[in-house]
């Protein structure tokens, strides 16, 4: 019996809906064709029409109102007191209303969903205590690692410092005793000059002469020994970072900083006082030159303290250029060399070409070349060249179509000295325009070189730090 007072109720339920907002009737009113609606449906629905009628939103049945309104339409007081009749007997049963349950599930699902996050929450803190105790383990090993090959060196340094000094203080006493010995014969060799007796004289004169040859030989090997022995042209410290390297590689933030590390140390060890110029930035190298004026082309103008080459053909004739065997000749052949030399490391320097409609930028890898040959016409020189918007990569002759959506306002070059890669990069958009691997430099410095005709200047920048681009590549 009480299941079917559930079914009757559910069945009831149903047909007191109202068909627009789904909700049990409130305030019922009944259609000419036998259908209700709620008063406030009615009205909804009247204002959405012309205002006097209104299409029954069951069977599609016109409802005029006319100037009435919603009051022409007759409360169905029937069907209300069942309604109300209904609602009685399930507050008697305790029955809660539908959006009344609806609310009470939703607090709880949230009340569930509110508690696995705080587990997962907790999860997580301790997964991140853990990785950080971890990082902190490893990071305190390397430091001992680091210190204890510092001390390593410092010992090392130290004690090759003493040896060397021992060296030197015996050596300095030995040079000294035969500079000693060297005067002696010098003052005797001078008294006998000055004898009057010609019979004494060359008597002696053999004995000065062998005792003169001996001491100068004597000295002249002595230095000679100063040189090789005790002041060697290359002083090399070998150390074993292999520990060091393997701890840093276990960190992932640290790996790349590495592999630039060893190569800027490798430069600087190989070259020496040859990359006086350049100054390291964070594993990389900045570096700093002009425009070379006995490089230049009778048609280029430098200004700007040697910065900016423009095209200046009509005003060569004013200016005074002196006949030099390192300017650039020839009708079509523009040419001006920077004035430093690059001997190794990893650099980057920029040329702004806004108003340029033709130039090349590039390198050269050996200084004396052929002052008429154009720059990427041969082995010796890569370079990017502009003519009014066609861009192509030039070397030994050869040419390469570059892409290029819009003229680049500059052009960065990108030069690895240690891994052997040249590169041009569009700098504002960070765009890589052409790329140079393995290139065969040789053993020689590397020069950049820049080309400019006709309209525009060309204005180089230097002293950069190499671009988080050119890095990544």
């Amino acid at each position: 019996m009480a299941s079917g007072e559930r079914s009757l109720d559910h069945h009831l339920s149903g047909e007191l809906t109202c068909p627009v907002c789904l909700e049990i009737f409130q305030d019922p009113r009944k259609l000419p064709c036998e259908h209700d609606l709620c008063r406030q449906c009615a009205e909804n629905l009247l204002r959405t029409g012309d205002g006097n009628g209104f299409n029954c939103p069951e069977c599609r049945e016109t409802v005029n109102v006319g100037d009435q309104g919603i009051d022409a339409l007759r409360r169905n007081v029937r069907l209300k007191n069942i309604i109300d009749s209904l609602k009685r007997k399930n507050s008697d049963k305790g029955i809660r209303p539908r959006a009344q349950r609806v609310a009470i599930r939703s607090v709880r699902q949230k009340d569930e969903n509110a508690e696995l996050l705080s587990d997962i929450c907790d999860e997580q803190k301790d997964t991140c205590k853990k990785a950080k105790d971890l990082l902190d383990a490893e990071c305190e090993s390397l430091i001992s690692i680091i210190r204890e090959r510092q001390r390593i060196m410092t010992c090392t340094v130290h004690s090759e410092k003493e040896q060397r000094i021992d060296i030197l203080e015996k050596k300095l006493a030995e040079l000294q005793s035969k500079a000693d010995h060297g005067i002696a014969v010098t003052i005797y060799s001078q008294e006998t000059i000055t004898t009057t007796d010609p019979a004494s004289f060359l008597r002696q004169y053999k004995d000065v002469k062998e005792s003169i040859s001996a001491a100068t030989n004597d000295i002249n090997v002595s230095l000679g020994e100063w040189e090789t022995r005790c002041i060697p042209r290359d002083l090399q410290y070998e150390f074993n970072f292999n520990l060091v390297k393997t701890s840093l590689k276990n960190l992932n933030f640290c790996r790349r900083g590495i592999h630039d590390n060893q190569h800027s140390t490798d430069s600087v060890a190989k070259n020496g006082s040859q990359t006086g110029q350049q100054t390291r930035s964070g594993g990389y190298s900045k570096i700093s030159f002009s425009l070379d004026p006995d490089t230049a082309h009778r048609d280029l103008k430098l200004t700007n303290k040697n910065l900016t080459v423009k095209w200046d053909a009509l005003g060569a004739r004013n200016r005074r250029v002196s006949n030099c065997d390192r300017r650039f000749v020839g009708a079509i052949n523009p040419c001006v060399l920077a004035d430093r030399e690059i001997y190794g490391g990893i650099c980057y320097w920029e040329a702004t070409v806004k108003d340029c409609v033709q130039y090349r930028v590039g390198v050269i890898s050996n200084s004396n070349i052929n002052r008429k040959e154009q720059l990427g016409s041969n082995k010796f020189s890569w370079c990017l060249r502009n003519n009014y918007g066609s861009f192509k990569a030039l070397h030994d002759g050869l040419e390469e179509s570059i892409r290029v959506f819009d003229d680049p306002m500059s052009i960065g070059v990108y030069l690895d000295l240690n891994n052997k890669v040249l590169a041009f990069y569009d700098p504002p958009r960070k765009f890589l325009l052409h790329k140079w691997s393995d290139v065969p430099f040789g053993p020689g410095p590397i020069t950049p070189a820049f080309y400019i005709c006709k309209d525009g200047t060309l204005t180089i920048k230097t002293d950069l730090s190499v671009p988080f681009f050119c890095r990544d590549e």
